[in-house]
């Protein structure tokens, strides 16, 4: 609920800051509208004027023995005029006009930009599904169609840490609700707790075995029936139907291992679809 207010508050802010820009950019071209034409009194009638006499007879042209040099002469009264314009304003003040004239460019690129922009606001209560649609529309309409293979063994530990962490809390219940039918299995109950559960967790052949021989015991499968009760992810059958693979030294995970880790999310996820 605080990160949904958080992002409603940012959508409003930005929303706030893009209407006094255009509030700014509209006042400038108000500015520079040229003023109205103000209204002269009727000018009073006269009598017609004389015919124009008649045009002389043209002289005949004369050739220049002046060579052109190809540039327009300017007087020197309009060089002088064009010299002080220019130098009216200070370095300080053009470089200003020059930052503001940027600005204005950049937030009407960003406006374009925005307004092209797909956005999407998914809010829901913890494993509601939200990071896995997210996953979903990655796969099928991602940048790579999908993660590449770097992205895909990022997840090989989470992987990992999820299988230990549900089978640690099938084992705590099984103890209450229907205890390990091997007393072999429940011996090795407490050597399974102590495994590590986080980012330096060893997974290997010999784990995942054992966590085999956990999923095939009648009292685990009993306490699993129940897995209502308590909170677990459902994830965990098709890891442990997996298991072969997952355990093999060169294991990588694939789209359907990812789609169906729990990861907790935070902050704010972008991603480019074509």
């Amino acid at each position: 609920a605080l990160r949904a207010t958080l992002m409603v508050a940012f959508l409003w802010r930005r929303r706030w800051w893009r209407q006094q820009q255009r509030r700014r950019r509209r006042h400038a071209q108000l500015s520079q509208r040229p003023a109205p034409p103000t209204r002269r009194a009727p000018a009073l009638e006269q009598p017609p004027a004389p015919p124009p006499p008649a045009p002389a007879r043209a002289a005949a042209p004369t050739r220049s023995t002046e060579r052109p040099t190809g540039r327009a002469h300017i007087p020197a009264s309009a060089s002088a005029a064009m010299g002080i314009c220019g130098s009216s304003l200070s370095a300080e003040e053009k470089a200003a006009i020059k930052r503001s004239k940027d600005i204005d460019r950049a937030g009407v690129k960003d406006d374009g930009i925005d307004r092209n922009r797909i956005k999407l606001l998914l809010l829901g209560t913890g494993e509601s599904g939200k990071s896995t649609i997210f996953k979903q529309m990655k796969i099928l309409y991602g940048a790579h169609h999908g993660y590449t293979k770097e992205e895909r063994e990022r997840f090989t530990t989470v992987v990992y840490v999820n299988i230990i962490i549900n089978v640690k809390t099938v084992l705590e219940h099984s103890r209450t609700m229907s205890p390990l039918s091997d007393p072999a299995l429940r011996n090795k109950i407490d050597d399974f707790l102590q495994i590590s559960d986080t980012k330096d967790v060893k997974f290997d052949k010999a784990t995942g075995d054992l966590i085999l021989q956990f999923w095939n015991d009648p009292g685990f499968q009993e306490t699993w029936m129940r897995r209502s009760e308590f909170q677990v992810q459902d994830a965990l059958a098709y890891f442990c139907s997996e298991m072969d693979r997952i355990s093999a030294p060169d294991y990588i995970p694939n789209p359907q291992d990812i789609l169906r880790i729990r990861v907790r999310t935070t902050g704010i996820v972008e991603e480019s679809y074509t």
